[in-house]
């Protein structure tokens, strides 16, 4: 269970995936490979599906940083309860 939902004192069961809209930050630590990040970051999207929201399109905000390291490459993602309304489809 992720650290952030234990210390509110929620347990996965509860709560995962979320039902709501979801703000994301990720930051990349990425090794020495040069990529575009915008794949990688759907790539990460598509991999949290089913385990922290049920769709990437609950994602109403998001924002990405990279940054390139030589030791440690990992990836920090930081989620909230997002304030933004849904996106609305229109009628065609």
């Amino acid at each position: 269970m992720p650290r952030w939902l234990a210390m509110q004192g929620w347990t996965a069961e509860e709560c995962l995936p979320l039902e709501f809209g979801v703000g994301v930050k990720l930051v990349w630590f990425r090794g020495p490979y040069r990529g575009d990040l915008d794949k990688r970051v759907g790539i990460v999207w598509d991999a949290l599906q089913g385990l922290l929201y049920d769709n990437d399109s609950q994602i109403r905000e998001s924002s990405e940083e990279v940054f390139d390291v030589k030791h440690n490459p990992h990836i920090e993602i930081t989620v909230w309860r997002s304030r933004k309304p849904p996106r609305v489809e229109r009628a065609r």
